[in-house]
């Protein structure tokens, strides 16, 4: 199950990448990582609440986190 959710994050993450250059500055990815999160939680406090919808979301909060991970808090490109 594990591996499974991890292979999405990964595919989430190439689409992101393929959509959107590597995030410049921490500032930058943070703020994207806290947009995801806020549409999560949106998802998670819907009145019609769709566990697919929500575990989408999820899914692009741990690309994100990834993201930031892998291009700013590894050494930046912009700092």
């Amino acid at each position: 199950m594990i591996a499974k959710i991890f292979a999405e994050i990964l595919d989430e993450l190439d689409r992101a990448d393929a959509k959107h250059p590597p995030m410049a500055e921490k500032v930058e990815g943070f703020y994207t990582l806290k947009c995801e999160v806020t549409e999560l939680e949106r998802e998670i406090h819907r009145q019609n609440f769709d566990e697919a919808d929500a575990r989408k979301e999820a899914i692009q909060v741990g690309a994100m986190a990834v993201k930031l991970l892998r291009d700013c808090l590894g050494g930046c490109h912009g700092a």
